[in-house]
């Protein structure tokens, strides 16, 4: 039986065609889930600096009025562009039932540009609600009086 030339070359070239396909394939994969997850923790890291910053504005606002009750919270008030081109943000209060009472928590709302990046991004982020293209974030804030017999019931002012 005969060797026949070149039979070793065409095997190893199909094989370094099915290996560069296939690696192709994986880092395209790779990539894309990359690329996802780096976008996912930017509008986290935004979403947690809203958070901070509304906290310390709640904060600082009851020092200064010395009222519980707050109504007011915008991203101007706290000093954070509400687009960052990734998403547009909102922030606001969750008012209590109760009047002359405290806030509970704050909203967060970021609503993406790109609708495409929705899904993708989803399933990576823990929102407290999605409506469409919006992830809504809710988050306790914590008051803390610690002589309650100092509040005044009548309009949450501290006397």
């Amino acid at each position: 039986m005969r060797h026949q030339r070149g039979s070793f070359s065409v095997g190893l070239l199909q094989y370094l065609s099915i290996s560069l396909i296939i690696l192709v394939f994986f880092t395209s994969s790779l990539l894309n889930v990359l690329s996802d997850m780096r976008l996912a923790k930017e509008i986290h890291v935004s979403v947690q600096e809203i958070r901070q910053k509304s906290a310390l504005h709640y904060a600082n606002q009851v020092l200064q009025s010395r009222c519980l009750p707050q109504t007011t919270l915008t991203m101007a008030l706290i000093g954070i562009p509400d687009n960052d081109g990734l998403a547009k943000y909102d922030v606001k209060y969750i008012q209590r039932a109760q009047p002359n009472s405290a806030p509970s928590g704050i909203e967060i709302r970021a609503t993406l540009h790109d609708k495409e990046m929705v899904e993708r991004v989803a399933r990576l982020l823990s929102p407290t609600q999605q409506n469409n293209d919006t992830f809504i974030f809710h988050f306790p804030l914590r008051n803390q009086l610690h002589d309650w017999q100092q509040l005044n019931v009548n309009n949450g002012c501290i006397k």
